[in-house]
């Protein structure tokens, strides 16, 4: 049996990537979550995420930051479940994790950890991943990373290279051929109509698409300063930006927004668990991070055909590796030009269906869930 660990309160990328994926592994599997009782809701919305998808789950409450209860009780959760390898999922998860290894002697089961990016963490959260780094991955027998930048970074900060393992995401979703793309995206329009009444009807604007939470590091700001530019270029056309995600950043993005006069060209759409499965209701993915793994939603994105323009950062120019596949800019260009290349770009239609085709069958080729999972078995067979 392999036991996977999250630290969760919402569905995001590591969860959709991973436990969908964990039902064709070929030996039995159970999901445990983290839940935090100071979080309304804790855990509950992945782990009814993880049992729809007909796993065995279970949660540990956690009080606090540093919760001597919750060491204990996953301890003796996973002495019942008698894993081979016990697998946690970045910072919090994994030093949970090791302090339930400890708890008692004579632990058997292998340990390996996901660092889900590196990159672009700041104040506290770049404090707890530096302790992670620090002083929690080296009590486990392997690490994975999400890309070669990850490797190097952890290897730097002096963890040994035989212990981490490359682990570029994959994942298989439904493929949208391009003879139904605009059936498909018609669709989708007219589903996010029903729920956000102020925005376009299904052929009334060019969509852009945001999907991340609401943080600092995902640059939401820059991509509303960037909008300001295209809606100026496109003139009298008219394109629009739906942001896809909740997080800290809310109010004051929405401010922002109104500062900037875009209340007719930004919206908020909140939360979505199907947006995964939406993404051909863009013309284009936007991602202006200052850093990112491999972000699973431009996997699901080329999966629907849709063309991603993205800052050229972490791990995204190994998934967007040429021109032909998608439209990278430097994270040191002005907001001014990235909103013209954008411009450019929803003007071009017949260059972005090339793109979006070729990026199709590209992340089809050399980013599939098949792939990510024998790279995991084999991970956990060199154990």
């Amino acid at each position: 049996m392999i036991t996977h660990v999250f630290h969760s309160t919402v569905v995001s990328g590591p969860e959709t990537l991973v436990i969908p994926a964990l039902k064709n592994i070929g030996e039995p599997v159970t999901i445990v979550f983290l839940s935090e009782t100071r979080v309304q809701g804790g855990a509950t919305g992945p782990v009814e995420y993880a049992r729809a998808l007909g796993h065995e789950v279970h949660s540990v409450p956690v009080r606090g930051r540093w919760d001597r209860k919750a060491f204990k009780e996953l301890r003796e959760l996973l002495d019942r479940l008698k894993p081979r390898v016990v697998h946690a999922h970045d910072v919090k998860a994994s030093l949970y994790l090791m302090k339930a290894a400890q708890a008692r002697p004579d632990f058997v089961p292998g340990l390996v950890s996901t660092h889900h990016g590196a990159v672009a963490r700041s104040g506290i959260i770049r404090l707890y991943e530096e302790f992670y780094v620090r002083y929690v991955l080296p009590y486990f027998d392997a690490t994975m990373c999400v890309c070669e930048g990850d490797i190097a970074s952890l290897s730097r900060r002096g963890l040994p290279l035989e212990k981490l393992h490359l682990h570029i995401n994959g994942v298989e979703r439904p493929m949208v051929a391009a003879a139904a793309r605009i059936d498909v995206q018609r669709s989708v329009r007219n589903r996010w109509k029903q729920a956000v009444e102020a925005i376009p009807g299904p052929n009334d604007a060019l969509v852009v698409g945001a999907v991340a939470r609401l943080s600092g590091e995902k640059r939401h700001d820059r991509m509303i300063h960037a909008m300001a530019t295209v809606k100026r270029k496109l003139a009298p056309r008219r394109a629009v930006l739906l942001c896809f995600g909740i997080g800290a950043e809310e109010a004051k993005l929405k401010e922002l927004t109104k500062a900037a006069g875009l209340e007719d060209t930004v919206f908020w759409m909140g939360y979505s668990k199907t947006i995964g499965s939406e993404m051909a209701g863009f013309d284009l993915l936007l991602c202006l991070s200052d850093g990112e793994g491999i972000p699973i939603n431009l996997l699901e994105a080329g999966w629907a055909g849709t063309p991603v323009f993205s800052t050229r950062v972490g791990g995204i120019p190994d998934v967007l590796s040429n021109p032909q596949v998608g439209y990278l800019v430097d994270k040191s260009e002005s907001d001014e030009t990235i909103g013209a290349m954008m411009a450019e770009t929803l003007a071009d239609y017949a260059g972005r269906a090339r793109v979006g085709e070729a990026y199709q069958r590209h992340v089809i080729a050399n980013f599939s869930e098949r792939a990510w999972l024998a790279t995991l078995k084999k991970v956990y067979d060199g154990i």
